[in-house]
C-alpha cells in the first residue's frame, strides 16, 4: 500500500521521477503493487510505454 504520495492529481511526470512510496498495511504477505496509467481520464494498457530492457 502507498505511504507517501509524492505528486498531485494531473501532475505529468518524468522518466526516474518518484511517485510515491510503499508501505505496509500489516495485512499482506509479500509485496503487492497496483499499478495503472490514464490518458484523458481513462485507463491505457501501460505495456507499450516501457522500452525494452535487454539483459
Amino acid at each position: 500500500h502507498l505511504d507517501d504520495i509524492k505528486v498531485s492529481v494531473d501532475k505529468a511526470v518524468k522518466t526516474g521521477e518518484i511517485i510515491g512510496l510503499s508501505g505496509d498495511s500489516g495485512s499482506l504477505e509479500g509485496e503487492v503493487l497496483y499499478f495503472e496509467l490514464r490518458r484523458n481520464g481513462k485507463p491505457i494498457q501501460p505495456l507499450p510505454w516501457f522500452k525494452r530492457i535487454s539483459r
